[in-house]
């Protein structure tokens, strides 16, 4: 997980040059190589749970987390809106690499019990088929990935063009400013829907609060 951090906060410097202005196409390629690092930390973190958590306590955890991962996009959008000025994103990025290396360190300051079959030899084929979640024993899961798939298409599908709405179609003379503080105030309402969820899951049942 360290070495994904650590190649996630590379790519993040690497959005620096286009402060003012760039090819498309590099900014592009830049922008999905901090999404697969970024990712990878992801999907390394969220393992974190099951990992050092009691399995009684991990759906309190997972609201933790949750309530923990808010408090950083209310954090964040208040951090752009003091650091970002259009066409000067040198002290933004900066801003969230020093962050990013802070919460490293506290990261790998964590005990975690080594995963099972971590000593055996790497194995290309047994890797690329721990993908592969059997659908016959696992149906659910996979009505969890449409699911997801459906809500980050409503989701990211907005997301992206809401700066492009404030500023087109709303009007807002600087949208960069405006936005952070929408997204934090719209953040700040979940954090207690977040502790409630969790308390009704374990009254009811996950599947049933979703």
């Amino acid at each position: 997980g360290g070495n994904y951090q650590i190649a996630s906060i590379t790519a993040l410097l690497l959005l620096i040059p286009f402060d003012a202005c760039g090819s498309i196409g590099l900014y592009v390629v830049a922008i999905i190589n901090l999404q697969f690092w970024w990712n990878m930390v992801s999907g390394a973190y969220a393992g974190l749970v099951p990992d050092v958590v009691p399995e009684q306590d991990q759906p309190t955890a997972s609201g933790w987390l949750n309530v923990m991962t808010i408090a950083g996009t209310i954090v964040g959008n208040i951090l752009v809106a003091a650091t970002y000025r259009s066409g000067h994103a040198t002290t933004a990025m900066t801003s969230f690499v020093a962050i990013s290396v802070v919460c490293l360190c506290l990261t790998l300051s964590v005990h975690e019990p080594p995963s099972r079959g971590a000593s055996d030899r790497f194995r290309l084929g047994a890797f690329l088929h721990s993908f592969l979640i059997d659908p016959r024993a696992h149906r659910n899961f996979y009505w969890v990935l449409v699911t997801r798939l459906l809500s980050n298409m409503g989701v990211w599908s907005v997301l992206t063009f809401l700066l492009s709405y404030l500023q087109d179609v709303i009007g807002v003379e600087r949208p960069e400013q405006v936005l952070p503080m929408l997204l934090g105030a719209g953040a700040l309402f979940a954090i207690p829907a977040s502790m409630w969820g969790v308390r009704l899951a374990d009254r009811h049942g996950i599947v049933r609060i979703v």
